[in-house]
C-alpha cells in the first residue's frame, strides 16, 4: 500500500472571484511542489467521487445544501465579503466532499495506507447552516461524520493546523462526544472563535481542545500537549484539517511555521497514531495562500505520509 493523493481539474473552477487569494493557483503550485520533490509517482492518484446529497447532509441542513446548488446555478453569488459562489462551485464542492469520502473510505477499507487531498473550495469555516471564509462544505466534517456512522468508530480525532480556527467543525460537533477536535490557530485572528474554554457541552465536554497561539516559538509545544489532552479519548483515525497558512511566507497568516516544522508536525501525527496501534491518517487542504510555501510545505507533509505508508 502506499499515500493516496486526491485532485481533479475541476476543482480549478472554482471562481472565488478577482484576485481573490483562494485561487486556482494554490492547487497547481502543489502539484509542483509534488513533481519538484519526486514524490508525484510514488503516489497512488484516485479521482475523487461527487459526495451525495446524502452525504452532505450528513452535517449540513437541507437549506444550505439547496442554497449553494441554486446560487451556483445563477452563475456568481456574494456569500459574504470573503465568499463567492460562482457557476462551477457547487460540482466543486461536492466534489471536495467526496474526495474526503473516497479518502477514508479507502483507507478503511486497507485500499491505501494514508491519504491527502487537494481540493477548492476548502471547508472547515463551513457551519451545519452558513457557508463562510471561503468555505461552502465542510469536507472533514463530513468525513468524520461517515466514519462514525458507518464505520462505527467510536472515536474519530481531528487535528486543525490551519492558521484560522475551524468554527464550522467545533460548531458541527459541538455536543458530539465521538469527534475530538484539536485546533491550533493565531490567537485574535478570523474567525475570532477557538478559545481555551471552548471545550463542548454536556457529554462532549473536554473533546473540544483549543490552543490559540500568540507566538510561533511555542507552536510544537502547544501542539503535543493538546494531542496529551485528546489521548485519553483513544482516537481511532486521525483527520489533518491541513491549512499551509501559518507559514512564515503566508500574506494572510504568518505564525512563523516553516516547512520543517510542517514534517515534524506530520511525524507526530503519526507517532501520536501508534500509540493506539494504528496508522489511520487522511489530510485534506484547509487554507494557505503563499504559492512556493504551498508548493514545498505540502511536499514535506506527503513525504511523511509516504514514509508511513
Amino acid at each position: 500500500m502506499s499515500t493516496a493523493f486526491f485532485y481533479d481539474d475541476l476543482y480549478l473552477k472554482h471562481d472565488a472571484g478577482a484576485f481573490h487569494p483562494e485561487n486556482p493557483e494554490r492547487l497547481r503550485a502543489i502539484l509542483r511542489g509534488l513533481k519538484e520533490a519526486e514524490l508525484w509517482d510514488r503516489l497512488i492518484h484516485v479521482p475523487p467521487i461527487e459526495a451525495t446529497e446524502e452525504q452532505i447532509l450528513l452535517v449540513h441542513t437541507l437549506d444550505l445544501f439547496e442554497f449553494v446548488r441554486a446560487a451556483s446555478l445563477r452563475g456568481s453569488y456574494q456569500v459574504d465579503p470573503d465568499t463567492h459562489i460562482s457557476r462551477h462551485s457547487f460540482d466543486a464542492a461536492l466534489l471536495a466532499a467526496g474526495a474526503a469520502v473516497g479518502a477514508v473510505r479507502g483507507i478503511m477499507e486497507n485500499e491505501f495506507s494514508n491519504a491527502f487531498a487537494a481540493v477548492r473550495p476548502p471547508g472547515h469555516h463551513a457551519t451545519p447552516n452558513h457557508a463562510m471564509g471561503f468555505c461552502l462544505f465542510n469536507n472533514i466534517a463530513i468525513a468524520a461524520r461517515l466514519l462514525i456512522q458507518q464505520y462505527k468508530l467510536k472515536r474519530v480525532l481531528i487535528v486543525d493546523w490551519d492558521v484560522h480556527h475551524g468554527n464550522g467543525t467545533q460548531d458541527i460537533f459541538w455536543d458530539d462526544p465521538s469527534v475530538v477536535y484539536l485546533s491550533l490557530h493565531k490567537k485574535y485572528h478570523y474567525p475570532g472563535t477557538g478559545w481555551e474554554d471552548e471545550t463542548g457541552s454536556d457529554s462532549a465536554q473536554g473533546t473540544k481542545i483549543n490552543c490559540p497561539i500568540a507566538n510561533h516559538s511555542h507552536y510544537m509545544e502547544a501542539f503535543r500537549a493538546g494531542l496529551a489532552k485528546a489521548e485519553q479519548f483513544q482516537p481511532e483515525f486521525i483527520l489533518i484539517s491541513c491549512g499551509f497558512d501559518a507559514h512564515e511566507n503566508d500574506p494572510l497568516g504568518n505564525l512563523g511555521l516553516t516547512n520543517e516544522m510542517y514534517s515534524e508536525l506530520t511525524q507526530i501525527v503519526f507517532d501520536f497514531a501508534a500509540k493506539f496501534n494504528h496508522q489511520r491518517v487522511f489530510s485534506i487542504l484547509e487554507g494557505g495562500y503563499d504559492y512556493d510555501a504551498l508548493a514545498k510545505a505540502s511536499a514535506a507533509h506527503v513525504q511523511v505520509m509516504l514514509n508511513h505508508s
